[in-house]
């Protein structure tokens, strides 16, 4: 898809023997000082860093952006107010129609930040946790086509069921019923890059859940994405990238062997009810938790492609319960599948008396037409005792390792001897029933959105979808058995709150200088869905080691809440300047870094001989 571009001081001399000359050079003098102390404050002023409010409910677009009591009405106006650097804060209520002639997107944010300088949008949950919501009658309901630099930060996105904007009716060839039935949640395209998209909620969308295409250096972090792809005639999922781009420019500091990160996210009861159209007789073919598609582009005529050479990196998701597979990576090279955790996905291929021909396999991990991937840490198990974990065809040079597979009776289909037989001993998972699994189709061909069996259940505990608890018991052979490859001890994704309540560092305030010996004080606002621990940490910003020079732990409680916390500086500190940084991160109870919910860092503090700093504030969420 290809969305519309939005567009010296001169020196005197004098004598000492001269009054006049002397008095001419004290003038000079005192000019020159204000002359740089203007273009000190200019500098300073061009280069400060600025937040800028938006509020559905008293915002005007007239007003100056500057405080949640002058906020802007509309997130577009802020992002044309907005420079690379500044943060937008997204207060609570819904947010639609800004654009009414743009059928593309209902929001579109047109303008990029800069390396180091990110631009941004921070939703704000309001008491009750509830995110501030998008709501789209748009072919996209957040689209950043063509940007970088950006981060969407705690967003609900979801589909209008009214189209205020006549998407369905346009005359336009682009929209009209199909683009209606094809909507999506998020998306990132043609050439976006140094992306981020963390923390949403996406939900509900007849398309993809959040995606990109064409684009490269994307991390997609913490986000949980469900019910979508139901609708859409061309084989959606709910996370996924195709045909990245080759774009230059450094990986993200924290991932520097990988361009493409999917990280702790959740993906469950998505499914294709509406087979693929114009493939073979309309198969259902996606509905899949995670996709990596295509990146060998392949899919392009043979002059056009340009395979991706970058490495993408799937670790910490969760995926269960969707009708394609929970990962899927299909004609992609390169790729690092790490510590994910996958459960009862495949439902469309349970499906009794499915009219449409189905060409997925019951597999949980699929890895098909795949070069140079390593498998490690996985946990991978089908309730459906005759289905398979791991499926494979034409691949190669895959590495599988410490990765544990198990199905209804265990009688499961080993394809490497690295791998472990066990049962992972989930806290609280229950494979669909076949009614349930019938309430993740339609009956009706052609496809029919107002037929029963096509109205996808919300999950919850007390009605027909569950709300799985892949968390594993004390006694779980995954813990402690994992390959160390630096994202834990245990096999599978991190331990994760079930019911997506957030684990989040709200703001730091630390010293921006310190002195060896001395202790400072790190004050952390945090919102904990139950006890936790919040760590910070005082270390170099040098990589790869990132050696700690003072940390200390506390344990907090659930709740939002402010905590004073004493970090001692090693009297062995080196004493350097804008290297050091505090790395504060939320974790459960004796948790790692790699087990983290969250972490926000104070970059640039100096080390020195003498007192601490005034404090340098990092309100990032």
């Amino acid at each position: 898809i290809v969305y519309p571009k939005n567009t010296r001081y001169k020196r005197e001399y004098c004598t000492k023997e001269n009054n006049h000359s002397k008095l001419i050079k004290d003038k000079a003098i005192m000019k020159k000082y204000i002359l740089f102390s203007i273009l000190m404050f200019a500098i300073i002023t061009l280069s400060a860093q600025t937040t800028y409010f938006v509020s559905a409910s008293n915002g005007n677009d007239n007003n100056s952006g500057l405080s949640a009591q002058q906020a802007f009405r509309k997130i577009e106006k802020a992002t044309g107010a907005a420079s690379p650097g500044d943060t937008i804060r997204v207060l609570p209520g819904d947010y639609f129609g800004e654009s009414p002639e743009n059928l593309w997107n209902e929001i579109f944010l047109f303008k990029s930040g800069a390396p180091g300088k990110y631009i941004t949008y921070q939703g704000v949950s309001d008491a009750n946790g509830n995110k501030p919501r998008v709501i789209s009658s748009s072919r996209e309901g957040i689209t950043i086509s063509g940007g970088s630099y950006i981060i969407i930060d705690n967003f609900e996105v979801i589909p209008s069921g009214i189209d205020r904007k006549g998407l369905r009716t346009s005359t336009d060839p682009n929209f009209g019923e199909t683009a209606w039935i094809s909507r999506g949640g998020i998306g990132a395209v043609n050439g976006s890059h140094h992306i981020i998209i963390r923390n949403n909620y996406v939900h509900d969308f007849r398309g993809t859940g959040i995606g990109s295409g064409g684009s490269d250096v994307l991390l997609f972090e913490g986000n949980l994405i469900e019910h979508c792809g139901y609708g859409a005639p061309n084989a959606t999922s709910g996370l996924g990238t195709y045909q990245p781009a080759n774009i230059a420019g450094p990986n993200f500091p924290e991932y520097p062997n990988h361009r493409i990160i999917f990280r702790n996210n959740i993906s469950r009861y998505n499914t294709n009810l509406r087979g693929f159209e114009g493939i073979g007789g309309n198969r259902i073919t996606d509905g899949n938790g995670i996709i990596i598609d295509d990146h060998i582009q392949d899919q392009k005529p043979a002059g056009q492609r340009k395979p991706y050479n970058g490495r993408t990196l799937v670790v910490g998701n969760v995926c269960y319960g969707n009708g394609g597979r929970g990962i899927n990576l299909f004609s992609s090279d390169n790729i690092d599948v790490y510590h994910n955790t996958l459960f009862d996905n495949a439902q469309s291929t349970r499906i009794q008396n499915n009219p449409y021909e189905l060409a997925m396999s019951d597999d949980q991990l699929v890895i098909g037409r795949v070069k140079n991937a390593n498998i490690k840490n996985n946990i991978i198990v089908n309730s459906n005792s005759d289905a398979s974990a791991i499926g494979r065809y034409e691949d190669v040079n895959i590495t599988y390792n410490k990765n544990i597979i198990w199905n209804a009776n265990g009688n499961v289909e080993n394809v490497s001897n690295n791998n472990i037989v066990a049962n992972p001993r989930f806290m609280d998972a229950l494979g669909l029933t076949q009614a349930q699994t019938n309430l993740l189709s339609t009956t009706s061909r052609p496809y029919n959105i107002n037929s029963t069996s096509a109205k996808v259940r919300t999950p919850t505990k007390n009605n027909n979808f569950p709300v799985q608890d892949l968390n594993v018991f004390t006694n779980s052979p995954a813990l402690g058995a994992a390959e160390n490859i630096g994202y834990g001890t245990n096999i599978g994704a991190p331990r994760y709150d079930v019911d997506n309540k957030p684990n989040r560092v709200i703001s730091v305030n630390a010293p921006d200088q310190v002195s060896p010996g001395q202790t400072v004080t790190v004050t952390v606002r945090y919102e904990s869905s139950q006890n936790n621990d919040i760590r910070v940490a005082f270390q170099s910003t040098s990589a790869p080691n990132y050696t700690v020079y003072g940390e200390t732990i506390v344990q907090v409680t659930e709740g939002t809440r402010t905590v004073n916390i004493e970090v001692p500086i090693a009297g062995n500190t080196p004493i350097l300047q804008d290297d050091y940084q505090f790395q504060t991160f939320i974790t459960p109870r004796g948790g790692e870094y790699d087990d983290r919910f969250d972490n926000q860092a104070i970059t640039g503090v100096d080390c020195v001989a003498g007192g601490a700093g005034n404090g340098n504030s990092n309100i990032i969420k």
